[in-house]
């Protein structure tokens, strides 16, 4: 089997739950529909590599993404609401061994990530 290697460039659009955690749905005749109030888009764009493992080579993925979220949060510093919270990342997983060459998936694997957003707008800031 040949060696796959997937480049994937990742978009994805949602409503977000709110700052303080609250979720308000309202029942329209179809079926339910998104009602937030104050709530804004939170946009998600991820891209990586990812080579699946085979009985030549092991398992690897890294990727990189920025989310951004425009629902207003309380800013710790000054108590006001404040738009345009986001988040950045990379995260990385690889296959050290394999116990099988028929079956490459199983196996130890090491994972890694560094993930940083805005202190003023966040519980944890900083993610390691």
């Amino acid at each position: 089997m040949g060696r796959q290697v997937r480049i994937s460039p990742l978009q994805c659009r949602e409503a977000s739950i709110r700052a303080e955690g609250r979720l308000k749905l309202r029942v329209t005749i179809p079926g339910f529909r998104f009602a937030p109030h104050g709530d804004k888009l939170l946009s998600i764009n991820e891209g990586g590599v990812w080579r699946g493992a085979s009985a030549q080579s092991r398992d690897l993925w890294v990727r990189a993404g920025y989310m951004n979220n425009r629902s207003g949060y309380t800013n710790f510093l000054t108590g006001r609401k404040e738009a345009g919270n986001y988040c950045v990342y990379v995260l990385s997983d690889f296959q050290l061994t394999q116990t099988n060459r028929e079956h490459p998936n199983p196996g130890l694997y090491l994972g890694g990530s560094a993930e940083t957003a805005p202190k003023a707008l966040n519980a944890y800031a900083r993610y390691y």
